[in-house]
């Protein structure tokens, strides 16, 4: 069984809590030597680091695996023994749980870690594309 949803999250913000003092560091670094110039080049201010967006990344894919092995489970379990036997019609309340990488890597991250602010509030894109089959990569 894949870790719960609370958990990831709780693991990216701990990894973003330890990686914040370097990135301000490099970003206070990068906005005194080049002014106004640097949000040119780093239109996302500090949340466009490739740690910070590697981060997002590997917290993201956690959350499409928990997605996956959710619906496969939800798959094996309505399957049963009888197979399509049992099929009919498809009851209004479905009760399958699809996580949003989103809500939980950017928007609720300010009430667990309100420090954070500054830095997911540069996550205004989510680093992620598709493959030819439709798959994030």
């Amino acid at each position: 069984m894949m870790d719960s949803i609370e958990s990831i999250q709780s693991r990216y913000v701990s990894e973003l809590r330890e990686l914040l003092p370097e990135i301000e560091t490099w970003w206070d670094a990068i906005v005194k030597r080049h002014g106004a110039a640097a949000w040119k080049r780093w239109p996302t201010g500090y949340a466009g680091h490739p740690r910070v967006l590697a981060t997002f990344r590997k917290y993201y894919f956690q959350i499409e695996a928990l997605n996956n092995e959710t619906v496969e489970n939800r798959d094996d379990t309505e399957m049963g023994p009888q197979g399509e036997a049992l099929w009919g019609e498809d009851d209004e309340a479905d009760d399958l749980v699809i996580e949003d990488q989103a809500d939980w890597l950017i928007f609720s991250i300010l009430d667990e870690a309100p420090e954070l602010e500054d830095l997911v509030n540069g996550l205004c894109f989510v680093p992620i594309g598709m493959d030819p089959d439709e798959e994030p990569v």
